[in-house]
């Protein structure tokens, strides 16, 4: 299958790009209880955005891995994962598409999802690992991306107490995991 994107690892170069990325639309400052708060009608949009501008700093060595999907000179895609116990468990940070794109349709949500999951699966190979377990978390609300990963093959396994965030996972089997028959 070809791809709508040029991906590869983050770079220095992408760090402008990554600090002006756009995923979602402007909040709407309001004054509450004497404080400034931005109102958002999808506020885990405006985080992810938040967590791409301040903390995806390129080049991301392990355990982190950013990937970015160009369309020419445009940044049209992010993802941010870590390994949390090597290759062998990872845990998916950030995984958006700019609004430009959003917008079009087309496919850049899954095509990044299957970018994703092709990188975990050459790290995990590259590793010696026979088995990865993936896990992102989601909020309640955000409906598009519960249906990607659902997609993909991940399945919703749990909700973090006391908050709107779902843990959804997915465990990919890397290599056929030889069993003793002997017995």
């Amino acid at each position: 299958m070809s791809s709508l994107l040029s991906w590869r690892n983050a770079a220095p170069g992408d760090r402008q790009a990554l600090q002006s990325f756009e995923c979602t639309t402007p909040g709407k400052k309001i004054k509450h209880a004497g404080r400034w708060e931005i109102q958002h009608p999808r506020r885990w949009e405006l985080q992810v955005q938040s967590k791409i501008r301040a903390h995806v700093k390129p080049p991301c060595r392990r355990p982190n891995h950013c990937l970015v999907g160009w369309d020419g000179d445009n940044l049209a895609a992010v993802v941010f994962y870590e390994e949390l116990d090597g290759p062998a468990q990872i845990e998916v940070h950030v995984v958006a598409v700019s609004m430009a794109y959003r917008r079009r349709g087309g496919g850049w949500a899954d095509e990044l999802l299957r970018m994703t999951l092709d990188d975990i699966t050459a790290t995990a190979i590259e590793q010696g690992v026979d088995i990865t377990s993936i896990v992102a978390w989601i909020d309640e609300g955000n409906r598009p991306s519960q249906d990607l990963f659902r997609r993909t093959g991940f399945r919703q396994v749990g909700v973090l107490e006391g908050s709107t965030l779902q843990r959804w996972a997915l465990t990919l089997q890397i290599r056929g995991v030889e069993i003793d028959e002997s017995f």
